[in-house]
């Protein structure tokens, strides 16, 4: 588990006042909320006195209310009330729930999961095609939770020649056809894959829109390695239209990673409206599918056989090492952000990136 990074927990329009949600990383239950004046809240959903979940308790006189024995917290995680000491009593200071610092960006509640005192709000991705003040508009997919590592579900993003077979109907061309380029671009914290692909049959789900006619596709896909955090921009003409992509990829455990991500259509709005979101639980479920049987492969201890790789496979490959560096830094104590650690902005679809 990669430390020090901004995780999206949750959307913001899910945090209703009085209602809290339980959201899960690297092993740790975490309780959002709001307290009195709005501001949204996180801290571990444990009650200090006998681990139950604050998620299932409500916000009384702005701050959260244990279900079981009725202690309350404030927003800092510090307990201000138990009822059974009586009214005015004392309260030790270390009767305190952990905290993590929030900032809501683009309609979501980032959650810094590392040394609070490091918490910097410039290391928040830029999404270029969502405004930072605003909560994100329609387009919102369905929150999954994959039975497999962040680590895989990050690698198959990456890894786009598969949409040609797992997700052909839809988004691919299992024949494959014309001229492709596989592009990388990255810095010691964010890689970014482009693919060039031109004159390939278009999927069945667009066949009636693009009326015979091959496709030239854009496809860029960036990837925050210490969060997962993903961002996609991909344009097909014809019919000349673009998708962009927002994932967050959040690590609950060491074996699932839940998405609630948001996609967004440059396009007509009913095909946006009707068709994308059929298609994108398909794609979802499609994915899910091949984790299931792949996952168990990796888990083999038995197995001292390496991967087998080909150029397509170089953003995969060059994400396997990004992540490895990282790890290995974290693990001797050095948790900084370099010089340019963002790379290219996502949006830029016609930058010319540097071979992999």
């Amino acid at each position: 588990m990669l430390k020090n990074a901004w995780f999206p927990l949750a959307r913001t329009r899910l945090i209703k006042p009085g209602k809290p949600i339980s959201r899960m990383i690297d092993e740790c239950p975490i309780v959002l909320w709001r307290d009195g004046c709005g501001t949204v809240r996180a801290m571990e959903d444990r009650c200090v006195h006998r681990r139950a979940a604050l998620s299932t308790g409500k916000i009384v006189d702005g701050n959260i209310q244990c279900p079981y024995h009725g202690w309350q917290y404030d927003g800092d995680g510090s307990c201000v009330h138990i009822p059974s000491l009586g009214p005015g009593a004392k309260i030790s200071a270390q009767f305190c729930v952990d905290s993590y610092p929030v900032v809501v960006r683009y309609g979501w509640a980032w959650v810094w999961w590392g040394d609070p005192v490091a918490a910097d709000e410039a290391y928040i991705p830029d999404i270029p095609f969502l405004d930072p003040m605003q909560d994100a508009p329609g387009g919102r997919l369905t929150r999954f939770s994959y039975q497999a590592p962040q680590e895989l579900v990050v690698e198959n993003l990456l890894d786009l020649t598969h949409l040609d077979f797992v997700h052909g109907a839809i988004f691919g061309d299992p024949f494959g056809a014309g001229e492709e380029q596989i592009l990388v671009d990255y810095t010691e914290e964010v890689i970014t894959m482009t693919r060039i692909s031109e004159q390939r049959l278009p999927p069945k789900a667009q066949a009636f829109l693009t009326k015979g006619k091959r496709q030239d596709i854009h496809q860029t896909m960036q990837i925050h390695v210490r969060s997962g955090v993903a961002i996609g921009v991909a344009w097909s003409t014809p019919p000349g239209w673009g998708v962009c992509l927002f994932l967050p990829n959040v690590p609950a455990t060491p074996d699932r990673t839940y998405q609630e991500g948001l996609l967004k259509l440059i396009g007509p709005a009913w095909y946006g409206r009707y068709v994308l979101p059929w298609a994108s639980r398909i794609v979802t479920f499609q994915d899910a599918a091949i984790f299931r049987k792949q996952v168990p492969n990796y888990q083999r201890a038995d197995d001292p056989r390496a991967d087998k790789s080909v150029p397509a496979d170089a953003p995969g490959l060059r994400y396997r090492s990004m992540r490895r560096a990282l790890a290995e830094r974290q693990s001797i104590g050095d948790f900084s952000y370099a010089t340019g650690w963002h790379g290219p902005d996502p949006a830029d679809v016609h930058r010319v990136t540097r071979p992999a």
